[in-house]
């Protein structure tokens, strides 16, 4: 029949394994991970979150082999710091890595951490948010009524909004008139150049 192999852990734990194809009983290592949540504030898009730092545990009762540990996608979650890829962790032995959520659009985004080793894959599920500010423009438009030569025409009103899911920063001067007869036109009343837009 089958055969298997126990051992009992300081802690009390009592581990199993059976044969492995060449008739060798192997003692089973096992990757853990704690300390983070893996969920991110949310964040604009081009910027960096706080870190979270990860830490992967050996808990089996072999040496742990740990191959990498990155984001399986590897786009808006970024590792920043690693000291377990590379690295062999004895029995309880632990390490850590730092992961970053860099936003490369707005929404929601999503990607899984994993550590590959000898041991049964594990995972962390990480989660964030990007945010971007967009603009949108809205009013009568452009469309000037006939104006004498040296007149001034009415003027038209425009409004900027704030339409994303970040703050607006406009700088000074951020309303100008460009093209062929930009000379004709001239910007009056700019309460807009240099504000920050709320959300």
């Amino acid at each position: 029949g089958d055969s298997y192999t126990c051992a009992v852990k300081s802690g009390g734990q009592t581990l199993c394994w059976g044969d492995d194809t060449s008739g060798r009983a192997t003692p089973p290592a096992a990757a853990g991970i704690d300390g983070a949540s893996g969920i991110f504030v949310a964040t604009r898009v081009g910027a960096t979150s706080a870190s979270q730092t990860v830490t992967v545990a050996n808990t089996g009762i072999a040496s742990l082999v740990i191959a990498s540990v990155a984001p399986a996608n590897g786009t808006a979650f970024v590792v920043t710091a690693d000291a377990c890829s590379g690295q062999t962790l004895a029995v309880n032995a632990t390490c850590t890595v730092q992961i970053s959520f860099q936003p490369t659009a707005a929404g929601a985004a999503t990607d899984t951490l994993r550590v590959s080793s000898n041991g049964p894959a594990s995972t962390l599920a990480l989660s964030g948010t990007g945010l971007q500010p967009a603009l949108s423009i809205s009013g009568p438009g452009g469309a000037f009524g006939a104006a004498r030569t040296g007149t001034t025409a009415s003027s038209s009103t425009i409004t900027i909004t704030n339409s994303g899911t970040a703050v607006l920063n406009l700088s000074a001067g951020a309303l100008t008139v460009a093209g062929t007869h930009a000379a004709r036109f001239q910007v009056s009343d700019d309460t807009c150049s240099g504000q920050s837009l709320a959300i």
